[in-house]
């Protein structure tokens, strides 16, 4: 199940093409793509480039095979536009808020 896995972390790190390139190797069919809002406007299309290349050449590899991306990104709209860049159909967007902290006024400590 790993070799069908990858995990591109985008967000860190200086060659955050190339971490999304290695998640891609082989034959790769499901990636989670961390962190696309860190990209920049030429970055975004250089790795829409590289999500539409895996793609293609994945179904060139087996017609039966198709690449899924799971996209984090601190803004929806950033993430859709990764998306959209790639030329990928049938993008569902789950938009994930954090909870509020619940915090109270007293604290207090059993000994």
């Amino acid at each position: 199940m790993r070799e069908h896995v990858g995990l591109g972390r985008v967000g860190d790190g200086e060659d955050q093409l190339g971490a999304l390139r290695r998640a891609l190797a082989g034959k790769t069919t499901l990636v989670v793509v961390e962190g696309v809002d860190a990209l920049d406007a030429a970055e975004r299309d250089q790795a829409a480039a590289v999500l539409r290349d895996a793609a293609s050449a994945l179904r060139a590899s087996d017609d039966d095979a198709r690449l899924t991306l799971v996209v984090t990104s601190r803004t929806e709209s950033a993430a859709l536009a990764l998306l959209a860049d790639a030329h990928r159909p049938d993008v569902t967007s789950i938009a994930l808020r954090s909870a509020t902290p619940q915090t109270t006024t007293t604290a207090e400590v059993n000994a």
